[in-house]
């Protein structure tokens, strides 16, 4: 019966995000996404492995890698950038 209780109280005492609280993977926010430098996913609830979310990083930078173009300035060159925000509750 304890065990219920504090499983519940656990799952109810989730954090919520607001996109003004959420982590930057960008800026000093790396750490609160759980992972190690600056990076395009954030996970700050875990809910993919560490593995995933390092594969998933992987990809997008990846992508932006794949989608740079010839160009004389950085706007001309510049890839398709994406960040995966990954949460278990927003609140509106």
């Amino acid at each position: 019966m304890l065990l219920i209780l504090l499983s519940l109280a656990a799952l109810s005492a989730q954090q919520q995000w607001s996109p003004e609280d959420y982590p930057n993977p960008r800026k000093g926010g790396y750490k609160q996404c759980n992972m190690r430098s600056s990076s395009n996913v954030c996970d700050p609830d875990e809910v993919l492995s560490e593995s995933s979310r390092y594969r998933l990083n992987n990809e997008l930078t990846n992508l932006a890698r794949r989608t740079e173009a010839e160009g004389n300035t950085y706007c001309t060159r510049k890839g398709m950038d994406a960040v995966l925000a990954i949460t278990r509750q927003v609140c509106r």
